[in-house]
């Protein structure tokens, strides 16, 4: 629901808060952060798939616990992403679907 804090908060606010997430993203070893669109980035990892499942599950307990404050409003922030292995006969847009597909049902399921 980025739109929600740009719309309530304004960009300024809005571009904090991706630099709060990007800041995080980039706590993740052997990784690069690429943003990609509005809202969402791509981070390529050269870990293993189980240890980027628990750097992102504890991102989001630890964003959950964290609350933000502009002016006298609190609010809270989260992320929704997905996770796949680059497989050798993929292409970047198939990989990107993938991903895509994970991180709309990660949204739904927190929703």
């Amino acid at each position: 629901k980025f739109k929600y804090i740009n719309d309530t908060f304004g960009h300024i606010v809005g571009d904090k808060v991706l630099i709060i997430v990007a800041k995080m993203l980039k706590e993740l070893e052997d990784s690069k952060v690429i943003r990609y669109g509005g809202d969402e980035f791509i981070v390529i990892s050269y870990k293993s798939l189980e240890y980027v499942k628990k750097f992102f599950e504890k991102a989001e307990e630890k964003l959950q616990r964290k609350s933000f404050k502009y002016k006298d409003i609190k609010f809270k922030i989260h992320f929704s992403y997905g996770i796949s292995p680059f497989e050798p006969n993929e292409n970047f847009n198939q990989i990107v679907e993938k991903v895509d597909k994970q991180m709309y049902l990660h949204k739904q399921s927190k929703r």
